[in-house]
């Protein structure tokens, strides 16, 4: 047996950060001359929606400022300023579970090989635990079957022995296209222990449903149909702006903004600077930080939160 080499870091992984979108969701974007002139902020790479870490880390900021006295949080501490680094970093979070119109059940979730390692399993990873591995290596498994089928489902899914009707009939996944799989159980099931807001040992209110939806109503589909059922399916909504004086639209202020939909799961790695970890008084600060975090706190990120778009829950799992 091969001796253990030691990897050296300046960050080790602090926490996984899950966000369920409550309400659609805009964490920022980009105008573009075109048919949707305001789009949600996309991976330059695959295209697909991501909420960035500085759109991320500022509203987070802002939670814990209005409670700092109360909550005795340092924010300088753990989110930095002008004149000294933050002791914890965040990544930009990506599309984990994304949700889409189904035939039966009102609606499914849709996943991917790639999003699942490149905003989930590839944090736990980097804590060097066996059971990263292991996930690692059953979503290895799964991705080598999807180059045969075009869809994997859970053995207990509300979708078996049935073709696959999304999206209002845009997309149809014949039968014997899918294969039902125990090892996608094990994997949903270790994010679901993790994502599932909980208070105490008890699920919280409300998420009961979103359990069972994930449980048995997720679909593992190749990355390339991802990015497709989403490009189809992404809330697009044309809004207008008001002239404050006259209270009419004003002039050529009709526009089309994209949005990423509520029942979203997005993840993001939550890093603590090595740099900190022997400091008594930053390691005090980053525990109590990720004990208000465990408490599974509502906020909202982005713009348009006087028009209801942007709550979100965040589930903290370390």
């Amino acid at each position: 047996m091969p001796d253990q080499v030691e990897i050296y870091s300046a960050y080790s992984l602090l926490g996984m950060l899950f966000i369920w979108c409550e309400q659609d969701f805009f964490p920022g974007g980009e105008r573009e001359a075109g048919t949707i002139d305001l789009r949600v902020q996309r991976d330059t790479i695959t295209n697909i929606p991501i909420c960035r870490a500085s759109s991320l880390k500022g509203p987070i900021r802002a939670f814990f400022e209005q409670y700092s006295n109360k909550l005795d949080i340092e924010v300088d501490v753990i989110f930095g300023n002008q004149n000294r680094a933050s002791a914890v970093e965040f990544l930009r979070a990506g599309i984990i579970l994304y949700p889409v119109h189904s035939f039966i059940g009102l609606f499914g979730y849709v996943t991917s090989p790639y999003q699942l390692r490149e905003y989930w399993l590839n944090h736990l990873r980097n804590r060097g635990d066996q059971k990263a591995r292991d996930l690692i290596s059953i979503l290895d498994t799964l991705e080598m079957k999807l180059k045969n089928k075009k869809a994997i489902i859970t053995d207990n899914s509300i979708f078996r022995d049935m073709d696959l009707v999304l999206a209002k009939g845009e997309f149809i996944i014949q039968k014997d296209e899918v294969e039902q799989d125990k090892n996608f159980n094990t994997l949903l099931q270790t994010l679901i222990e993790q994502a599932i807001p909980k208070t105490g040992k008890n699920i919280f209110s409300g998420y009961h449903y979103t359990k069972e939806k994930v449980e048995k109503a997720t679909i593992l589909v190749p990355d390339e149909l991802f990015r497709k059922i989403i490009d189809r399916t992404l809330p697009r909504i044309t809004r207008i702006a008001l002239d404050y004086e006259t209270k009419t639209v004003k002039r050529g202020a009709l526009f089309i903004q994209e949005f990423i939909p509520r029942h979203t799961l997005l993840a993001s790695g939550v890093y603590e600077a090595e740099r900190c970890r022997d400091i008594s008084e930053v390691s005090n600060q980053i525990k109590k930080f990720v004990n208000i975090l465990k408490t599974n706190p509502l906020i909202n990120i982005g713009g348009n939160e006087t028009v209801g778009y942007g709550m979100v829950r965040l589930v903290f799992y370390s």
